[in-house]
């Protein structure tokens, strides 16, 4: 009866200790899970790093949800309003499952351009550089969404009313 006894403690505990892992496993994943509303957008930081096409040039540009912010293009600051284009970028926030996109895509090549754009909402903070993407990797979902939202964010500095700013 003893050894009967120490079996069912043993169990007990074992199945108590079952519990308590998938309870903790339950409550990491709810917190880190992908929330399936993004929130509202709070405000945008892009950045492009000129790659060795000599008609290109690097700018950084920080928006906020109403559109109004500051592009530094070539050492001079504007100040743009685009509220038009930020609503779209906003409107492709829930199609785009952010966060599911991967913090880095494509990769770094010698004197190739690259991307980064910072999207912070009211239920998230990501991060995503995009870099060179091979010939085989353009049809990959992740590489479509966060193509199609750097153009959308890309689009803020082509058709803003801006003001030039001081250098």
């Amino acid at each position: 009866m003893h050894k009967s006894k120490r079996k069912t403690v043993l169990l007990k505990s074992l199945g108590g200790l079952l519990v308590a892992t998938l309870l903790v496993a339950g409550v990491f994943w709810w917190t880190h899970r992908c929330p399936s509303d993004v929130g509202a957008l709070v405000d945008l930081e892009c950045s492009h790093e000129r790659g060795n096409n000599p008609s290109d040039h690097s700018w950084t540009l920080k928006v906020d949800a109403a559109g109004k912010g500051t592009l530094v293009q070539e050492r001079i600051t504007r100040q743009i309003s685009a509220p038009r284009e930020i609503l779209a970028f906003e409107r492709a926030l829930p199609d785009s499952r952010l966060c599911d996109l991967p913090s880095e895509i494509g990769g770094q090549v010698l004197d190739g351009a690259r991307n980064t754009m910072r999207i912070k909402t009211t239920a998230l903070d990501k991060t995503i550089a995009l870099g060179y993407v091979p010939p085989d990797d353009p049809w990959d979902s992740a590489v479509l969404r966060a193509e199609k939202l750097w153009q959308l964010a890309e689009n803020l500095t082509k058709g803003p009313n801006s003001t030039a700013g001081k250098k």
